[in-house]
């Protein structure tokens, strides 16, 4: 079973890890001391303070990081490099375990080449194509919020790359789950001007037959472009045609009234707005 809380290392624990390492990397000149005699020495440091560790519990005999971060660092980085982990498989271990290990996630692919990275991203998206079904959605909803997280580390992605990646994340199948998604503006404001840019194109032609999904494009482009008087007036045109139609009229007013720079945008335009009322 998964650990669902973090704990401390107890001493005798922490002192197995330190002798097996030892065991395997150091080197064969120690002096006088025996290998137990240095690991001892070690434990007795990390209980107190040494470097990244500290000691803690009752009477500070259990070891544990400074900080919880550094934990999740380190772990990533023996996830990264262990000889016998296959980088795919612990790639989709780590998306499969959710928040939780949601920062070894993020320090894990920070460490990956840019073909990696956007092979990863590729495996989800052709795994998902064929699943229909309700655990599925839900999977590969799960799967694209956590590859929407880690978006800040393909740093080193081409615009193509960033372009097909984004295009994986909001695929139209799974669209709808991204409504009203706070996390998912602050991500993407990181980028803004390109992420926006990519967005509008994707969303060129609204999926006016799907109202949740039309809601989330209507959603994303309106808060991204909010600061930006030429697409601001553009998705205004847009929710402006909507409202003239029955069908999409509830959707395009919902997300008007939100988002306040475009609503004082269709003020101006009010003869338009009264279909809202009829």
């Amino acid at each position: 079973m998964e650990q669902t809380r973090i704990e401390a290392l107890d001493r005798d624990t922490f002192r197995n890890y330190v002798l097996n390492v030892l065991e395997n990397y150091s080197g064969t000149e120690l002096g006088k001391k025996t290998l137990r005699d240095v690991a001892d020495e070690i434990i007795d440091a990390a209980t107190d303070r040494l470097c990244l560790l500290v000691g803690k519990g009752k009477d500070q005999t259990d070891v544990d990081f400074v900080v919880q971060q550094f934990r999740e660092y380190f772990a990533a980085i023996y996830l990264f490099n262990h000889p016998n982990a296959d980088p795919d498989q612990v790639f989709a271990m780590l998306v499969r375990r959710g928040a939780y290990w949601a920062y070894v996630l993020q320090f894990y692919v920070a460490q990956a080449s840019p073909n990696q990275q956007l092979g990863w991203v590729r495996n989800i998206d052709y795994q998902d194509d064929n699943e229909n079904s309700a655990e599925a959605i839900v999977e590969a909803t799960r799967t694209r919020r956590a590859v929407l997280n880690i978006l800040p580390e393909f740093s080193l992605q081409s615009n193509i790359g960033l372009e097909r990646i984004l295009k994986i994340i909001f695929s139209k199948k799974t669209r709808w789950t991204w409504l009203e998604q706070e996390s998912a503006i602050e991500i993407l404001q990181l980028r803004s001007n390109f992420n926006r840019k990519i967005l509008w194109k994707l969303f060129d032609n609204l999926s006016t037959e799907d109202k949740a999904t039309l809601a989330v494009e209507l959603w994303l482009l309106a808060r991204l472009s909010s600061i930006y008087p030429e697409d601001l007036t553009k998705i205004s045109t847009k929710v402006q045609h909507l409202l003239e139609t029955k069908d999409t009229r509830y959707v395009a007013l919902s997300v008007a009234l939100q988002n306040r720079p475009l609503a004082e945008l269709l003020l101006c335009y009010s003869d338009g707005l009264e279909f809202c009322f009829w």
